[in-house]
């Protein structure tokens, strides 16, 4: 119970007018939305870095810097391809149990560039 409490708290703080949100059946935390054309929808979304876990992703392929991406599949679906501005295109093939919502996690080899990378907002053009 506490932890609902907490979330509805924290829901109701991070929301703003400005933002929009999905339907009934989407997660239920404002998503802000750029644009959104006829055949594309741009999302500005935290990103950070990750780096080899040793791990298959989610989506049981192994991680490549040149494909890999993490988010939340409320709002990305594994197998969505991407494209992000600065890194071009990408597939969500991972989850991460801290990117919930508006967050991505771009897979990068080495673990003192993915620091390095740190916390960006970047646009992220959903194309398929």
């Amino acid at each position: 119970m506490r932890k609902l409490v907490i979330f509805v708290a924290l829901a109701a703080v991070l929301y703003s007018p400005a933002e929009k949100t999905f339907t009934e059946d989407g997660p239920p935390f404002p998503i802000q939305q750029v644009s959104r054309g006829k055949d594309k929808t741009i999302l500005l979304m935290e990103a950070t870095a990750y780096c080899y876990t040793g791990r298959r992703t989610a989506s049981g392929t192994w991680p490549s810097e040149e494909r890999t991406i993490a988010a939340d599949p409320a709002i990305l679906p594994l197998g969505t391809k991407v494209y992000i501005d600065g890194f071009g295109c990408r597939i969500v093939e991972d989850t991460g149990k801290d990117i919930k919502g508006n967050r991505i996690d771009v897979y990068i080899k080495s673990h003192a560039a993915a620091v390095k990378f740190g916390r960006q907002n970047l646009n992220v053009t959903v194309l398929e």
